[in-house]
């Protein structure tokens, strides 16, 4: 197994170089497994679910850099999942941007918290912003998982799926 991660050119030299693809399993492996021992809280921003989102920043930006930068022959267009998480992305962005008093006056919309206030507010689609926020970050390690292992290689794939079947017995 070693000498499939090790480049001929440095196989002669006598120096090894792990691939990529061992790097983005490992790491998937172990957004799995934190997800799996700290993550699924019933509510959101316990310390557990925090660390798998942040653990997952770093998978995620590695995955899309090698699936925009890579010309791997046979791997799909990486254009439609890519669309449709920024869609889902701003959606949710949408939601939580401050609208102007005299947007929100012209649509006679008014949330009932702000009926009291003095003067006009800038408000936003969402009834609560915070949540919205937590909301947005809780697909995060889904999503680095996912366009991660359309980057693996089918045995870095089957090591996650026994991963995956050891952390459920």
């Amino acid at each position: 197994m070693l000498r499939r991660m090790v480049t001929p050119r440095l196989a002669a030299t006598g120096q090894m170089r792990v691939s990529s693809s061992t790097g983005l399993t490992v790491l998937v492996g172990l957004v799995l497994v934190t997800a799996v021992l700290w993550g699924g809280g019933t509510r959101q921003g316990f310390l557990g679910d925090v660390a798998v989102q942040l653990l997952a920043i770093p998978l995620l930006v590695a995955s899309l850099w090698r699936l925009v930068t890579s010309d791997v022959p046979g791997r799909p267009n990486p254009t439609v999942p890519i669309a449709i998480v920024c869609l889902v992305i701003l959606a949710a962005v949408a939601q939580v941007v401050p609208l102007p008093p005299s947007f929100v006056a012209s649509v006679g919309w008014t949330k009932p918290e702000i009926s009291h206030t003095v003067g006009p507010a800038w408000v936003t689609l969402s009834q609560t912003p915070q949540a919205t926020w937590a909301a947005l970050l809780s697909p995060l390690p889904p999503v680095a998982i996912f366009f991660a292992t359309t980057q693996l290689a089918s045995h870095s794939r089957r090591q996650i799926a026994a991963l995956v079947l050891a952390l459920g017995s």
